[in-house]
């Protein structure tokens, strides 16, 4: 009978280290923020949130929410409860503006 050879071992994954896997994540969100589809989202001031809540005459139960963790939001230091300005460029009814708060599931 013939002899068996031992299975080779697979060589090791190398380890990432947690900045490499940061800085990817940072060039990814930055990537996606530069794409012509996103609009811009920024977090309204809490002044300025009272106040178009009390224009509108709206809680922010009654907006429209957006989740913490959607991607749109990366990169905005963001906590359940902020108001979102998102400003839209269109070529035919100009600019826009809609707004959503911040919830976490």
């Amino acid at each position: 009978m013939a002899e068996k050879k031992p299975k080779k071992q697979p060589k090791k994954a190398k380890k990432v280290s947690e900045k490499k896997v940061a800085k990817v994540e940072n060039e990814k969100v930055a990537e996606s923020k530069r794409h012509v589809m996103v609009p811009k989202h920024e977090i309204l001031p809490e002044k300025k949130a009272e106040e178009l809540l009390e224009r509108f005459n709206v809680t922010r139960a009654q907006l429209p929410i957006i989740l913490a963790d959607d991607p749109a939001l990366k990169g905005l230091e963001t906590k359940s409860g902020d108001v979102i300005k998102i400003t839209r460029e269109g070529s035919v009814i100009g600019t826009s503006f809609a707004y959503r708060v911040v919830t976490i599931l």
